[in-house]
């Protein structure tokens, strides 16, 4: 069974360790755990060169797979239909829950992938699956493969990061969507260098963000009265960081070069009404 290394606090900046916390169930990928919490998570995912996991399906979590290097293939059967996805940088897919998958990195090239989690991924939920489309880099357990239960369950979805960006959100920031499901969703967020967004509050929902590029700093008044001056955190990439509901934050592009976030957002982002705007001219870096 596999031990989840202790969360960082919400409030805090993690950096993505060298060392990797655990081997996936499917036996050949190394994840680096990044925040968690209980409506969702992000991990960082490295599966080496022509490596092939075992098949496998989790109940009641969905995975959301962002690609940031490498290439491979995923196997998908949800249920309805069976399907192999190309994995590129950039393409961002949707394994529902109860859908048998599998997956297998190229040869000569790690496959480096974000997986966000909604609701958290827990241990329990990882079953290995009775059937393979491909024989497995990592021997399983035979006594232990199940079949998934046929309940209602979303399609597979595919969906790559466009050139130019799907809406602007509330605060300012480019946003690209990627997938989603009812209970959380991943996008990409971009700012041009030099650039910041208006200071903005979340209503209902919690953000986890990583940093895909670029140099940026983080305004966050910690308490939702916002009387105070805000925690300034400082965003490079391979950090994440938390947004928590009612905590008004602000950000800013530092470099030369734009600052790329992947968001995570549990529940699913319901639309521009979510985040608060009106917060009385609040605002981190006046001119």
């Amino acid at each position: 069974m596999v031990e989840l290394p202790v969360a960082p606090d919400l409030a805090t900046p993690f950096r993505l360790p060298s060392a990797y916390d655990y081997i996936s169930p499917g036996g050949v990928a190394e994840i680096r755990q990044m925040h968690r919490h209980s409506g969702g998570e992000i991990t960082h995912v490295r599966v080496p060169p022509n490596k092939t996991a075992r098949s496998a399906w989790l109940d009641d979590i969905t995975e959301m797979w962002f690609i940031l290097a490498g290439t491979g293939l995923l196997w998908i059967d949800d249920g309805v239909r069976a399907e192999e996805v190309r994995l590129v940088p950039g393409r961002a897919v949707r394994i529902p829950a109860y859908s048998v998958f599998q997956y297998r990195s190229d040869p000569q090239v790690d496959l480096i992938a974000l997986l966000a989690a909604a609701p958290q991924w827990r241990p329990d939920a990882a079953h290995q699956a009775d059937q393979e489309h491909w024989p497995a880099s990592a021997p399983g357990n035979e006594s232990s493969r199940s079949h998934p239960p046929r309940g209602p369950i979303e399609p597979t979805a595919v969906r790559d990061l466009p050139l130019v960006a799907d809406y602007a959100a509330p605060d300012g920031s480019e946003m690209r969507l990627g997938v989603s499901t009812a209970v959380g969703g991943v996008a990409h967020c971009m700012l041009p260098p030099g650039q910041r967004t208006g200071a903005v509050r979340h209503r209902s929902v919690t953000e986890v963000w990583y940093i895909l590029a670029g140099h940026g700093e983080l305004a966050r008044w910690d308490s939702p009265n916002a009387t105070d001056q805000p925690t300034r955190l400082a965003l490079m990439a391979d950090m994440s960081v938390a947004i928590r509901p009612h905590i008004p934050f602000q950000f800013r592009a530092t470099g030369l070069s734009p600052l790329h976030l992947l968001l995570l957002t549990t529940p699913a982002w319901p639309g521009a009404a979510e985040a608060e705007t009106d917060l009385g001219g609040l605002n981190a870096w006046p001119e």
